[in-house]
């Protein structure tokens, strides 16, 4: 018996963000729930769809900023994968959302309150998946008040916790 993934070519054909985001939210809760029932027998599959999941997703808010040390502070924190966590379908869809709206925001020049949730939103996602958010706020603090930083703090995160 095989498994297969919903077609994810449909992503980015002409379909608002917001059902591209929601589309691969349902996508990567599906595919840690593949993950956690399959006993064992779909765990290579499930991970590649979670990645092939998050790599979409940069595919829309790409490109990340750089920020120098960032991605060691997050590896060094050591991010728990995806499956290894407890994040429910709710937390997923806003992370996935408050990356896409940051990166948004930088573009337009908006600030304010959409910094104040991507910072919650980042938080939540940074705890569920074992990381100490303040440590990575302190590090960066210069930083931490643009929204372009949360988009590549919830990126690079995804990465990591999809990445074998």
């Amino acid at each position: 018996m095989s498994v297969e993934a919903t077609d994810l070519s449909k992503v980015g054909n002409g379909v608002e963000a917001e059902d591209e985001i929601s589309y691969l939210s349902d996508f990567l809760d599906a595919s840690i729930a593949l993950y956690k029932i399959g006993g064992g027998v779909y765990d290579s599959e499930a991970i590649r769809y979670m990645f092939a999941g998050v790599s979409k997703w940069l595919e829309m808010i790409g490109p990340l900023n750089y920020y120098p040390g960032l991605i060691e502070k997050l590896s060094d924190a050591g991010v728990r994968k995806l499956w290894e966590a407890d994040l429910d379908a709710d937390l997923i869809s806003k992370a996935l959302e408050a990356g896409w709206e940051c990166k948004i925001a930088s573009l337009i020049g908006g600030e304010g309150e959409i910094v104040e949730y991507c910072r919650e939103v980042a938080g939540e996602l940074l705890k569920s998946l074992g990381v100490d958010y303040t440590g990575i706020l302190k590090a960066f603090e210069g930083e931490s008040g643009r929204p372009e930083f949360y988009s590549s703090l919830i990126g690079l995160t995804l990465v990591l916790a999809t990445n074998i």
